[in-house]
């Protein structure tokens, strides 16, 4: 059996945390896995994205092999489909990426705005 917890904290990089991914055969050890790396995540819910957007950079076999041991895990942009049958056109995935740089984009210009505008009052 593996020691997740000594696997996890050896881990430098989300490269690390894939390879480790990997290595899980069961259910058993997915959820193993997901209490250790829950740990040195900031909160469970950035875990869980972590390895659903993760296991999407693997190839389909192994992706569709994963997806269900942590079945939690949804990757964030294309969600709990992804992974169970369901891989987005070229089309979708860019219409996805576009929405969210347009959404970050405007998420920055109203950031940088307030702290302008709290620059006036003082």
């Amino acid at each position: 059996m593996t020691d997740w917890k000594a696997e996890v904290e050896k881990t430098k990089s989300m490269g690390d945390i894939l390879d480790l991914v990997q290595k899980v055969k069961t259910k058993e050890d997915a959820d193993l896995f997901m209490q250790e790396y829950e740990k040195i995540t900031d909160t469970p819910e950035i875990a869980r994205q972590n390895i659903g957007y993760g296991l999407g950079y693997l190839d389909r076999e192994e992706m569709e092999r994963l997806y269900p041991l942590f079945p939690g895990c949804n990757h964030p942009y294309f969600g709990p489909q992804f992974g169970r049958g369901y891989r987005p056109t070229p089309e979708e995935s860019f219409r996805i990426g576009v929405r969210i740089g347009t959404e970050a984009l405007i998420e920055d210009r109203i950031k940088k705005r307030k702290a302008k505008n709290a620059g006036k009052g003082s």
